[in-house]
């Protein structure tokens, strides 16, 4: 669920950003010490290379983060070059066309550039990345037929789904994985089976005393408590999946056996 919209001010998107940093403390020791956040002049520095002011949760995020060494984190944003040094590195010698309607946020493995849409889509920035097309006789990028690719439907998606995957269930015993039974029409479920999928998920995890995990909504889907985590992957070109950690090998094999009951899903691994 998205807690807030992207127009409340910085200090309550940097309370955000400690309730997040406190999340991930609960499963890496020591997490929050090997943050270092960026300053108001480190902040300045890099709106005046942007030419135009940060969202307030770019900036809650650099406050605390913008200063911390790529992969100092462990698997949390592993390949990701963030922060201030990044962010102008960017500006000053872009490797790709700078989209006027966007703002860059980190370059995942290298090439992979992300950025944040200044226009809101469900009260959020959108975390964007963008492919343009090549002239074939100079070889550099044009704006021509630019594509877009939603890669979360916000920052804090992207920051609460990588705490979960890299650093939640990292810590958990036991995984299994389903997957849909059928496939339904085309390539994939049609779009009422997924969202009766979605929806069911979504009472059988609240029954079994989960919550959901915050911003984490939409295409993926994650719940849980204390000991277990469930989460639902909907693709689009294939069957849903949905996956089960649990830290008990009993409550694991009972949650296994409650999913398979009530989702109409198969067991893969």
């Amino acid at each position: 669920m998205n807690r807030m919209g992207t127009n409340q001010p910085v200090t309550e998107w940097t309370r955000e950003m400690d309730e997040l940093i406190r999340y991930c403390d609960q499963y890496a020791q020591g997490f929050s010490r090997k943050l270092v956040g960026a300053n108001e002049h480190d902040i300045a520095r890099v709106e005046e290379k942007v030419g135009r002011p940060l969202a307030p949760e770019h900036r809650a995020f650099l406050s605390r983060m913008g200063r911390t060494p790529t992969d100092n984190l462990g698997e949390f944003l592993k390949s990701v070059e963030f922060g201030v040094e990044a962010i102008v590195r960017f500006y000053s010698e872009p490797p790709v066309p700078v989209p006027p309607d966007a703002t860059y946020v980190w370059t995942l493995d290298f090439d992979n550039e992300m950025f944040l849409r200044l226009q809101e889509e469900a009260g959020a920035h959108p975390l964007i990345a963008y492919s343009w097309s090549v002239d074939s006789e100079t070889g550099r990028f044009t704006n021509d037929a630019r594509q877009e690719h939603m890669i979360a439907r916000s920052l804090f998606q992207y920051l609460y789904r990588e705490a979960v995957l890299r650093i939640r269930v990292a810590t958990m015993g036991h995984h299994a994985e389903f997957r849909a039974r059928s496939p339904g029409e085309g390539l994939g479920e049609g779009d009422a089976a997924r969202n009766a999928r979605r929806s069911r998920f979504r009472t059988v995890s609240g029954n079994l005393g989960c919550h959901p995990v915050p911003y984490v909504e939409g295409k993926q889907v994650f719940f849980e408590r204390p000991g277990a985590v469930l989460m639902l992957f909907t693709e689009e070109v294939a069957s849903d999946s949905i996956h089960v950690h649990a830290d008990d090998s009993r409550e694991f094999a009972r949650l296994c056996a409650i999913v398979d009951d009530h989702l109409d899903v198969e067991r893969w691994s």
